[in-house]
């Protein structure tokens, strides 16, 4: 788990709800955190997205840090099922990102989700699946994928993860990711756990 900033921190959100366009800094949160699946003022039909723009879109980098400490029972809960967050990158220096285009345009940079507790990740399925731009590391949590649908673009750091269903489920990794952190492993193989049960053991 990085250690967490000093000097730029901000307190979570009511709720742990991040929801409509939230202003780049630091944020420490402690148990659960949701990522809003509520239409908002974003666009592209974006539920949550970074404020590149507005006031103080330059603290912290232009970046959202979240930090998700465990509650007193060492747990920690994720939720983004049915979210969209930050896909489209807002700055009007980028012609094309403003939810009109492909999904390429997010920066997965700017959004960066640390846990450090263990519990579930939960990403919703099928017409209700999160679409995901950004880093998670929460190297004690789990990932489930039921039916088989989500869209992540960026790169997540679990200890399981779990696909129930017909594969539908696409990891696009982002060269802008390269500087963020060089990784010491990497997956050396693969089961396949019937019925139709994806793993990464």
């Amino acid at each position: 788990m990085p250690t967490t900033p000093a000097g730029i921190l901000q307190g979570c959100p009511s709720g742990g709800t991040f929801s409509g366009q939230v202003n780049p800094g630091v944020y420490s949160c402690t148990g659960s955190i949701t990522f809003s699946a509520s239409a908002s003022s974003c666009p592209g039909g974006q539920t949550v997205c970074i404020n590149y723009t507005g006031s103080g879109s330059t603290v912290n980098g232009g970046k959202v840090q979240i930090f998700d400490w465990p509650d007193s029972k060492g747990q920690t809960n994720i939720n983004m099922s049915g979210a969209v967050v930050n896909l489209y990158d807002q700055n009007s220096a980028t012609p094309g990102c403003d939810g009109t285009g492909g999904y390429e345009c997010g920066d997965p940079t700017a959004l960066q989700v640390f846990s450090s507790g263990s519990g579930p990740v939960v990403v919703g399925n099928g017409a209700n699946a999160a679409t995901f731009d950004g880093i998670l590391y929460a190297p004690d949590m789990s990932m489930t994928v039921n039916g088989g649908q989500l869209l992540w673009i960026g790169k997540f750091t679990v200890n399981q993860v779990t696909v129930d269903g017909n594969p539908n489920f696409s990891v696009h990794y982002d060269p802008r990711l390269g500087g963020v952190a060089q990784p010491t492993w990497q997956v050396k193989n693969f089961s396949v756990v019937p019925p139709s049960t994806f793993s990464l053991p």
